[in-house]
C-alpha cells in the first residue's frame, strides 16, 4: 500500500432505475502480460449524506492491490435523477443495492465476478443487505459502525432520539435537526468547528444533509438487515468500530452483530468517520482486515 506516486482518479457516470449515478476509481495499472490477473474491486459504500467525495482521499492507499473505487449514492452529489424520473425518492435497501451493482458493472466487474466491500454507517447496511441477496458476488466485507438499531442495548432510546430529529427537521429546517443530530456523535471534538452542520460528520460541506433528513433518516434507523442469512451464506465479514467512537449510540451494538455474524469486530483509528481524519492510519489497518478476509482464497 503506497501513495509515493499516486495514481488519478477517474471518473465516469452510469444511470439506473431513473438515476444516474457518478463514481469515481483508480483504474488497475496496465498488466505486464495478459497472463496477469486483474486486481479485485474494492468498491467504498457512503452513508448518510452519501458522497463519493468522502473516500477519494482513501483510494490511493489501495492501488494497485485492488482496483479501488467509490460512487455518490442515489440524489447525493452528482448521482442525480433523469429529468424524465419521478424525481428524488426515499431510501429502498433494494433498489440501493442494484444501484451499488449497476457501478460495479459499469466498472467491468459484472456477475458472476467477486468484488470486496467497505461500507460506512448507512452503507455497512446497504452492505449487509447486497451480501444478503446476491452472497455469491460479495468476496469479502469489512463493515465499519453500520448501526442495527434493534440490535443496540436500549434501542428505544436511540429511536426517540432519531424520531425527535426527525421531528425538529420537519418543524425547524435542517439546521436546527442537524446540530440535534451531531450531539449524539462522539470522537469530533478535534475536527471541525462550531456551526459547520454535518461537516464534522463528513457530509455538510457537499450540502445534502436535507437529503439524509428527508429521505434516509427513518428508513436506515429502522433496516436491520439479515445478518444471519450472511452468515448462512458463508460471506467473509468483518466488522470495525473507531477508537473514537466508544459509548456512541451507533457503535454500542457492534458486539451483538460480531455475535450473530460468528466475525471479529476490530478497533480502527479516528471517529465515526475516522477515515477523513487520519486517513494514513485507517488506510492501513483497513488494509490489514482485508488481506485477513483474502487469506482464505
Amino acid at each position: 500500500m503506497s501513495t509515493s506516486t499516486p495514481a488519478p482518479l477517474t471518473s465516469a457516470t452510469t444511470t439506473n432505475e431513473g438515476c444516474t449515478l457518478h463514481y469515481t476509481t483508480i483504474p488497475p495499472s496496465p498488466s505486464p502480460s495478459p497472463s496477469t490477473p486483474t486486481p479485485p474491486l474494492l468498491l467504498f459504500i457512503p452513508g448518510g449524506a452519501g458522497h463519493s467525495t468522502q473516500f477519494h482521499p482513501l483510494l490511493p492507499y489501495f492501488h494497485p492491490t485492488y482496483q479501488p473505487a467509490t460512487y455518490s449514492r442515489r440524489q447525493h452529489g452528482l448521482s442525480k435523477p433523469l429529468p424524465s424520473s419521478p424525481g428524488h425518492v426515499h431510501l429502498n435497501p433494494a433498489q440501493q443495492v442494484r444501484d451499488a451493482l449497476a457501478v460495479v458493472d459499469a466498472l467491468g466487474h459484472p456477475a458472476p465476478r467477486k468484488f470486496y466491500i467497505f461500507g460506512n454507517s448507512g452503507g455497512a447496511l446497504i452492505a449487509f443487505h447486497l451480501a444478503t441477496l446476491y452472497p455469491e458476488r460479495v468476496a469479502g466485507l469489512v463493515a465499519h459502525e453500520g448501526m442495527i438499531t434493534p440490535l443496540v442495548p436500549r434501542y428505544d432510546e436511540v429511536m426517540d432520539f432519531l424520531f425527535e430529529t426527525y421531528a425538529l427537521f420537519l418543524e425547524r429546517g435542517a439546521g436546527v435537526a442537524t446540530k440535534h443530530f451531531q450531539k449524539g456523535f462522539v470522537g469530533y471534538d478535534e475536527v471541525g468547528g462550531e456551526g459547520e452542520p454535518l461537516a464534522r460528520l463528513g457530509g455538510g460541506e457537499e450540502g445534502d444533509e436535507e437529503n439524509l433528513l428527508r429521505y434516509e433518516l427513518l428508513t436506515l434507523s429502522g433496516f436491520y438487515p439479515d445478518l444471519g442469512r450472511v452468515r448462512e451464506a458463508g460471506v467473509r465479514v468483518a466488522l470495525a468500530v473507531g477508537r473514537k467512537s466508544k459509548g456512541a449510540f451507533y457503535a454500542v451494538g457492534m458486539q451483538r452483530q460480531s455475535e450473530i455474524l460468528g466475525c471479529r469486530l476490530f478497533e480502527v483509528p479516528g471517529n465515526h468517520t475516522g477515515y477523513r481524519y487520519e486517513t494514513e492510519a485507517f488506510a492501513r489497518e483497513l488494509g490489514g482486515i482485508l488481506e485477513g478476509l483474502r487469506g482464505g482464497e
